[in-house]
């Protein structure tokens, strides 16, 4: 089985921003992978107690829920676009 494709846009303080690439690769998508895709950035020892979220294929952003261990926890659904998304966590953020 392939990996799934994924760039990081964003890696801050609270909050890892991730684009599902599996559009543009052979590759099985965040959604379908969400485990391993948890299980690669925890390897990359930047995600502890982030809140990491991913842009799917539509153009949607949700959260893949996790432990601090790298566990895959779950789905979060959350906004319609990415502008949506930059839009509530700054908010979010600020307030």
């Amino acid at each position: 089985m392939n990996l799934p494709a994924f760039k990081i846009l964003e890696d801050g303080e609270d909050v890892i921003l991730i684009r599902d690439m599996s559009n543009v690769v052979i590759a099985p998508s965040i959604t379908n992978a969400a485990e391993i895709v948890v299980e690669q950035i925890y390897g990359m020892g930047i995600l502890g107690y982030k809140r990491l979220f991913y842009i799917d294929t539509m153009g949607g952003v949700d959260e893949l829920l996790h432990n601090d261990r790298g566990v895959f926890m779950g789905f979060k659904y959350g906004f319609q676009s990415e502008d949506d998304f930059r839009k509530q966590w700054f908010n979010i953020k600020k307030g």
